[in-house]
């Protein structure tokens, strides 16, 4: 979950209980009662971060690709950056990171770590 800062909102990855039910929420920090799904059926997302000043949200899908979305859910970027399924079990992507002043992703590969990948946005 990740909090954007510039409108107050936090955005939320659900994985679902089974395949294709994962999604993502988004609940407006004022009025905490009021939840939208903005992405649904996604299969197995994880981390998820926000670049306002692009009006983007990128998470992680499966382990292996990046995805993004306007923040209202809206024009679905399939495939950011993606490895074939059988390179998962070798270098499971696991936590993104955002710099700003570079206009960057990053995304730390293997579970202990030891890589990290990047792409300019």
């Amino acid at each position: 979950m990740v909090v954007e800062w510039v409108t107050n909102k936090l955005y939320i990855v659900d994985m679902g209980k089974t395949d294709d039910s994962g999604l993502i929420l988004v609940v407006n920090l004022e009025k905490p009662y009021l939840m939208k799904h903005i992405v649904t059926e996604l299969r197995r997302p994880l981390n998820i971060v926000v670049h306002p000043q692009r009006g983007r949200i990128y998470w992680i899908l499966e382990s292996h690709n990046i995805m993004s979305t306007n923040m209202d859910g809206t024009t679905v970027i399939e495939s950011i950056v993606s490895y074939p399924a059988s390179q998962v079990l070798y270098n499971p992507m696991t936590q993104m990171f955002i710099d700003f002043a570079e206009d960057h992703l990053y995304w730390t590969e293997n579970v202990d770590l030891s890589g990290v990948g990047t792409v300019g946005l």
